[in-house]
């Protein structure tokens, strides 16, 4: 299958609908722990996102559709196109390095750094790959052996291990630690419906984070393998335009699930959760309880069309935090923000990227 017609069948395979695709006007009805988290947020802080440089790809390969972005230990950011198969690298003040397209790439997206070394699923191939200066090592790629072709898999890497999971509507959801052969192993089901369980994979130290873009929770597993039922953790003090949707589709009122949060990146002792607005970008902020600390918010007007980012990860030292967003619309685009505190956001973590 071309990688295209991979992304779109993925994509209608998780039925739901961003801030600017649903109907808009106000619905009635919230869960109470929304309702909850509704008035914790409008007495948060918000501080300003400033942004700081743009790119739509260097002349004559423009990007297309960017899907997962990853900072490198230097500064450095990588993004994936989905479409095009290809890695671009730019410096941390804006300027293309590279374009890499590495014999293999099948619909990529990053799964983690090690070292100076870049992991990549290629979900189209189900193979994930070791690329060094964006060249593919021989005899380092790992197979993912999927139950189904319908299913989606997401998978994440730490220095030594790879782990995956699996949702389908044909499947059980399960989540596990990759062997060599490719096979999930120990794994663990899932319970509920898959859709509660799409969204990437992230490691938060000695926890597996699993995300989802549909409910504002996150569940966290014990490592080295995910062998008992999650923690899960109510980020109180999410707020979301679409969140009465949200409960009407809990009630079975509608038949898609709003799409609340796209991705998650957490880095020292917080969480920094991509909440989806139509014509803003913000990014949550959340202490290890859960618990809604600040909203980042975008500056500046925004430009003709609804905003859609797709990943986000985020980079801190001392007092600031840089955030990297990889985005389709109004255009397929990488962005990068920068936020400067008072004081250091993380003062025992400051400088490291958990990946």
């Amino acid at each position: 299958m071309r990688p295209i017609l991979l992304l779109l069948a993925v994509t209608v395979f998780i039925a739901g609908c961003t801030p600017s695709g649903c109907r808009r006007q106000q619905e009635e009805g919230l869960t109470p722990a929304d309702s909850t988290s509704r008035q914790v947020a409008q007495e948060a802080p918000t501080v300003s996102l400033r942004l700081v440089w743009t790119t739509s790809g260097p002349e004559g390969q423009p990007m297309s559709f960017p899907r997962s972005v990853r900072f490198l230990p230097g500064g450095d950011v990588v993004v994936s196109d989905a479409e095009q198969d290809l890695l671009y690298r730019y410096t941390a003040d804006g300027r293309h390095v590279a374009t890499h397209d590495p014999e293999g790439l099948d619909v990529p997206y990053l799964a983690g750094i090690r070292g100076d070394t870049v992991l990549v699923f290629n979900a189209g191939a189900n193979r994930i790959d070791a690329l060094v200066d964006g060249e593919r090592v021989p005899d380092a790629s790992t197979p993912l052996q999927r139950p189904s072709e319908q299913s989606l898999a997401y998978v994440v890497a730490t220095d030594t291990a790879l782990y995956a999971k699996v949702v389908g509507t044909d499947i059980a959801s399960t989540i596990g630690r990759v062997t060599p052969s490719g096979h999930m192993s120990p794994t663990m089901e899932l319970s509920g419906p898959f859709w509660r369980h799409a969204g990437f994979l992230r490691i938060w130290d000695d926890r597996l984070v699993s995300l989802t873009g549909y409910r504002p929770v996150v569940d966290l597993f014990s490592l080295p393998a995910p062998s008992a039922p999650p923690d899960t953790l109510a980020l109180l003090g999410f707020d979301s335009p679409m969140l009465e949707r949200s409960y009407r589709f809990l009630q079975g009122d509608v038949d898609n699930a709003p799409v609340l949060s796209a991705s998650a990146a957490p880095v020292g002792n917080h969480l920094y959760v991509l909440n989806l607005r139509p014509s803003i970008m913000r990014v949550d902020v959340y202490g290890r309880d859960g618990r809604l600390q600040r909203i980042l918010s975008g500056t500046g007007a925004p430009r003709e069309g609804s905003l859609y980012p797709r990943d986000v990860d985020v980079r801190v030292s001392g007092d600031t935090v840089d955030v990297a967003v990889a985005l389709t619309l109004p255009d397929p685009e990488l962005r990068l923000y920068r936020w400067v505190g008072d004081e250091p956001v993380d003062s025992l973590d400051a400088g490291d990227n958990v990946q």
